[in-house]
């Protein structure tokens, strides 16, 4: 699921996701994102996918009070020096670098039983050369 309030950013991560052949869904915001996400099933691996403009902490606080806590986030474009990956929250940093990114969103949407789960470093500095592709079905991106 893909939160933001700007519709042209939120349909450009909405392309990638669906040319990687994820189901997509977008939210407005943290209470929308929790009226979207009932919807879907956890069979699915839902995650929630944030792009910031700057500051991000006040959603991420957010997003740990609320019912959503227990889906990952992956924040893109943080500029918050306090804002690190930890647990279900994975921040990918600017300039963004596309094989890196969906590298993360797989390795976190990927089932736990995937039989080809590589490990990957959210600064993208200890990623494999080929980012193994899954061969059963694949999560979702929201619904």
């Amino acid at each position: 699921m893909v939160i933001n309030e700007n519709p042209s950013l939120a349909a450009g991560l909405s392309d990638l996701f669906e040319a990687e052949g994820y189901r997509v869904c977008c939210a407005k915001d943290l209470r929308d994102a929790e009226r979207l996400l009932s919807e879907i099933s956890e069979s699915e691996h839902p995650l929630l996918v944030a792009a910031s403009n700057g500051h991000y902490s006040p959603a991420v606080n957010g997003w740990r009070e609320g019912r959503l806590s227990a889906v990952p986030l992956v924040v893109v474009g943080s500029r918050d020096p306090g804002l690190r990956s930890k647990g279900l929250l994975h921040v990918v940093h600017l300039p963004l670098n596309v094989a890196r990114f969906l590298a993360v969103i797989l390795a976190i949407s990927a089932p736990a039983d995937m039989a080809n789960e590589t490990p990957v470093a959210h600064d993208g500095t200890d990623l494999p050369g080929q980012v193994p592709r899954p061969t059963g079905p694949r999560g979702s991106v929201g619904a």
